[in-house]
């Protein structure tokens, strides 16, 4: 996965800086939607919790 960080300044806010991640896989060759989890080609989607009663 190849990160491109972002650090741009608004215009509305002179001492505030905004910073922006972009994700993407190399492997599936594709824009990553959260980052943190990933693209789920490398590995498992992170499992859900579920409650039986």
């Amino acid at each position: 996965m190849k990160l491109n960080i972002t650090v741009a300044r608004p215009l509305i806010a002179l001492f505030q800086r905004l910073v922006q991640v972009n994700a993407f896989c190399e492997k599936s060759k594709r824009n990553v939607a959260e980052p943190q989890i990933g693209c789920g080609e490398c590995h498992d989607l992170p499992f859900k919790f579920e409650i039986k009663e």
